[in-house]
């Protein structure tokens, strides 16, 4: 049994995840005592969120989830070191391959925005040591893993790649040529294998046939999140990364709680008066002639976009307020789930107690 003080740590242990074959620091994220059986169990990364305050599988959403190869705990035990395979080859919420895409400039502490696709491609551009290390992993581990050597050169094809930043036919090429040897594959083998990943790609980034075998200079990976999720971290951004002359939720933030709960308060109030409005102008209808009820319809209409503008305004600036408490909106949503099946008048005496 893994001898971890939970008790030191707050029953929240940091968990730092490197990818395999190139040891880049892809994240850092907390495990509680079930997550981390979770993810020994399963072979696959599980964390806490303590923003949703619930456990998550790594690419529970967007796909792209994180296979185990090797655990770590340091001499404290107190910080655990994972080294994964990085299924989609993106860590960040963001779209970025690492969490770390942001440099800090020694020289004034600022934050420098660095990462693009472009310095992507040159930071993790294939480098013989790697693929060499890749290699040998899988010629040490392919009894274990039941590959045979299309499937080895297939994964060193799909790491050259990623690491090329897309679909590159003279990468692939390149990489089964020359991993053809140690593999002992003939043209056959190499054609079935290109031939095959091409058409696989051509698929996931929605290629016709005449540009299956054209690198594609530039392809989102970013992961799918919910509407509400996206949101959330949008705030959080700009609340930690943005300033008040160039954000207005920056601005909310520099000015305060009560200046951000005034906002909650006002746009509470013009969503009941939009409500009111609405209300209003459906009982006007009833008495108006038969020769202005289309003059009625489109002004009904006018008044029921109000709703949902001062509706969204609403929830956004309540929004605010939850990122300033730190509380997701998953917090929320499972709160309603709790009370799905209970009456509200049972729902209210509960709190009482």
């Amino acid at each position: 049994m893994i001898n971890i003080d939970w008790h030191k740590v707050g029953a929240l242990v940091p968990a730092i995840v490197q990818e395999h074959g190139t040891n880049e620091v892809l994240m850092l994220a907390y495990m509680d005592k079930t997550a981390l059986e979770l993810s020994l169990k399963t072979g696959y990364m599980h964390y806490f969120s303590r923003t949703k305050n619930r456990i998550w599988k790594k690419g529970e959403e967007s796909g792209n989830t994180q296979r185990i190869v090797s655990a770590k705990l340091d001499c404290d035990n107190d910080t655990l070191l994972f080294c994964v395979v990085q299924n989609g080859g993106v860590a960040c919420h963001t779209g970025e391959k690492s969490c770390f895409f942001r440099d800090i400039n020694l020289q004034n502490g600022e934050l420098c925005e660095t990462s693009n696709l472009e310095q992507v491609r040159q930071n993790s551009a294939l480098n013989d040591n790697s693929t060499q290390t890749l290699v040998k992993y899988l010629n040490e581990n392919s009894q274990d893993f039941h590959l045979n050597d299309k499937d080895k050169t297939q994964i060193l094809v799909e790491h050259t790649n990623q690491r090329a930043g897309g679909v590159n036919a003279n990468a692939s090429v390149l990489d089964a040529n020359e991993k053809s040897q140690e593999f002992h594959l003939n043209e056959d083998d190499k054609t079935e294998i290109f031939v095959k990943h091409v058409n696989e790609k051509s698929k996931e980034f929605r290629l016709d046939d005449s540009m299956k075998a054209k690198n594609v200079s530039e392809q989102s990976t970013k992961p799918k999140y919910s509407l509400l999720d996206e949101l959330y971290h949008v705030i959080l951004d700009r609340k930690l990364n943005s300033t008040p002359e160039k954000s207005y939720v920056a601005s909310l933030f520099a000015k305060g709680e009560n200046q951000i709960l005034k906002k909650v308060a006002e746009e509470a109030g013009e969503f009941i008066m939009a409500c009111k409005e609405a209300s209003f102008m459906r009982e006007l209808k009833e008495y108006l002639p038969i020769e202005k009820s289309q003059l009625a319809d489109s002004k009904m209409k006018s008044e029921r976009n109000e709703v949902v503008y001062e509706a969204a305004d609403l929830c956004f600036h309540a929004m605010v307020a939850l990122v300033l408490h730190g509380i997701h909106p998953d917090m929320i949503k499972q709160e309603l789930a709790r009370r799905f099946g209970m009456s509200g008048i049972d729902e209210k005496n509960s709190r009482n107690k």
